[in-house]
């Protein structure tokens, strides 16, 4: 408690507390990335059986039968949809990569054009991303479709698949990292060499390139003021966010003033 006597001016210097203002990005809000914005899918042809060497977090086993769909985007690349098949018959694999191709297809051109493979089977195992390949668990999967996370967890995993093996270890981004002495979120401090790209740039699409508001002003700002430099490198990257603009966003309000504090009209 400050008592004065007459009006006077106070410089008070603010530091970050270093506490990552969110626990993972992937949850901030369901609307990130929504089922209701557009999708580049443009169609898909059945391959048959082929034999692959996959991922199944369910166990060791790597060559597998699986059913092949050719899927193809709107100016993008024709990937590769594996599906176990555990699913039964063309028509239930089928039915599985209808589920995923959409929300696959909502994402920006830097990260869809970076994937070769997407991998579905059964079992309530995490999702992955690796280079060139997004793998999906349908337990998880429903889940995700349920609470309305899949595009956010989607665009997490391609970002691994599609960005860590050039940008993880670039010695821009470790200064950047360095600079910012903060982490966007508890998951990418625990694994800051595995998880600091894909956890900030989904961020980075939320306050760079979403003209339509879907993060609060509280979130912005704990976003703008926890990786400036992350930002600024991805900035720097000169990446492909088509069909995503750079219209206006809350982030882009200036900071509030002391007369918005005094008068209540900020909450900050």
């Amino acid at each position: 408690d400050i008592e004065l006597d007459a009006d006077q001016m106070l410089d008070i210097g603010l530091t970050h507390t270093g506490k990552p203002p969110f626990g993972g990005t992937v949850f901030i809000t369901p609307h990130i990335l929504d089922p209701s914005d557009p999708t580049s899918l443009e169609g898909m042809a059945y391959g048959g059986l082929v034999e692959r060497r996959v991922v199944d977090r369910r166990d060791s086993r790597r060559v597998r039968t699986m059913h092949l769909f050719d899927v193809r985007y709107d100016d993008g690349p024709e990937l590769e949809f594996l599906v176990n098949p555990e699913f039964g018959d063309a028509d239930s694999a089928r039915a599985e990569v209808d589920a995923y191709a959409p929300a696959i297809g909502r994402l920006p051109a830097v990260l869809l054009s970076g994937l070769d493979r997407v991998v579905i089977h059964a079992g309530d195992e995490l999702f992955g991303g690796f280079r060139g390949r997004v793998l999906i668990h349908t337990g998880q999967g429903k889940r995700r479709i349920a609470d309305g996370f899949l595009e956010e967890v989607l665009f997490h995993e391609a970002a691994h698949a599609s960005l860590d093996s050039v940008h993880a270890d670039a010695a821009e981004w470790r200064a950047a990292q360095r600079a910012d002495g903060v982490f966007i979120s508890d998951y990418a401090r625990e694994h800051p060499g595995r998880e600091d790209i894909a956890e900030s740039f989904l961020v980075y699409l939320a306050v760079r390139h979403d003209p339509t508001h879907r993060l609060t002003a509280e979130d912005c700002w704990a976003i703008l003021s926890a990786i400036p430099g992350r930002l600024a490198y991805f900035d720097d990257q000169g990446f492909d966010f088509s069909p995503y603009g750079t219209g206006a966003s809350t982030c882009s309000l200036p900071p509030p003033t002391v007369a918005d504090v005094v008068e209540g009209g900020s909450g900050y």
